[in-house]
Parts: structure tokens; sequence; C-alpha cells
């Protein structure tokens, strides 16, 4: 039987940006009490006035001048590197525009790329292959790439994706480090150390 073909979603769920937003939001003073959770961070600033475009803006800092700032998720590296010596293919599949909307200078995926780089990820250690590496300009078209490499598993911090009508049925859906699911068929992990476990047992 062929092992399992394991998706990776990019921004929040291989690359934590946490430190990095809490600091971006506390510097421009846009919240009185900032939440820990991503998704409630985002929620609490679409409500502010202009609340959609303070977002954008604040996406653009995190993903494009200040990506150096953000760390390797607790925990990817060691599942990455466990993938490695199990030969469990492995992809990265995310939704990502080419340049800011905002700001058309910054290429948002070569940012990106750069930092994996930086951060050893395409290491012999750690072993992604950077060909397997895919930035999509919408939604759709990242579940397209999913169906496309024929994963097995994805790996997302949210759940629009899993619950989106086109989403491929079959593929195991497993939600990274957010608020428990609405939806049927996903399965929940907190944290890299869980979905090592999920894939491989202790130690």
């Amino acid at each position: 039987m062929a092992g399992p073909v394991i998706g990776i979603d990019f921004d929040h769920t291989l690359i934590d940006y946490s430190a990095l937003l809490r600091d971006i939001v506390e510097t421009r003073g846009l919240l009185a009490e900032i939440p820990q959770n991503k998704k409630n961070i985002r929620d609490a600033l679409w409500l502010l006035p202009e609340g959609d475009l303070k977002w954008r803006e604040i996406q653009e800092e995190m993903y494009g001048q200040r990506i150096a700032e953000a760390k390797p998720a607790a925990g990817v590296l060691d599942f990455l590197q466990a993938c490695k010596k199990k030969r469990i293919e492995v992809y990265v599949v995310s939704h990502k525009t080419e340049y800011s909307s905002l700001r058309p200078g910054i290429n948002f995926r070569l940012v990106a790329q750069n930092w994996m780089k930086n951060n050893a990820f395409f290491s012999n250690e750690i072993g992604l292959n950077e060909n397997k590496v895919f930035f999509e300009p919408t939604r759709r078209e990242k579940i397209q790439r999913i169906k496309q490499i024929g994963c097995t598993h994805f790996i997302d911090d949210l759940e629009e994706v899993f619950s989106d009508l086109s989403f491929p049925p079959k593929v195991v859906k497993i939600l990274y480090a957010s608020p428990p699911s609405q939806s049927s068929g996903v399965i929940l992990k907190k944290n890299w150390g869980e979905i090592h476990d999920y894939f491989f047992g202790w130690p």
C-alpha cells in the first residue's frame, strides 16, 4: 500500500507569525486587548471601521517586509525530518497572491520562498523539495492543486478551506491550532507534536 501524501498550508501553519502579529497590532494601537488566536485577532479587527483594510495592511507587513521576524512553527521541522526518514511525500500548498495590492513592489511568494531557505526547510537534513512548494492565487486554485498532486492528508489552520464544497472529500482534513471545527470529518490537532503523534506515534 502506498504511503501518505501530505499537503501543508504555509501561512500560520508552517510559519508562526503569532509574536509578530501581536507586535504589529500593539504598535499600531488597534485593539485595547489582543486575543491570543490569530482568527480572533482578525475577527476583532474586522469589526473596526475600515477593519478589512486594517487587516490587509497588517498581512502585508507580516507576509512582506517583516516576514524574516517570523519563526518556523514549533515542531514543524522535526515533523518534516521524520517524513524524510520515512520517505513520505510532502508538499506545501498555499493561497498566496504574488504581489501586494497595497505595495505592488513586494513579491509575497518570493519572500516566502526565501524565508524557507533561510530557515533550513530545503536543507538535506529537513529535505523539503523546492519543486513541491506551490503558491496559488485563489483558494479554489489551491484546492485544485491539492487534488492534482494527490494529497491523502492536508494540514491547514483555516476551516474555510475544508468547508469549501470543492475540497476533495477523500482527503483527510487536519485542522491545525484552531478553535474546534464546526465541519464534519475534520481532525483537530493543537500543535505539531500532536500531528507528529498522529502520523508516527511517540517518540
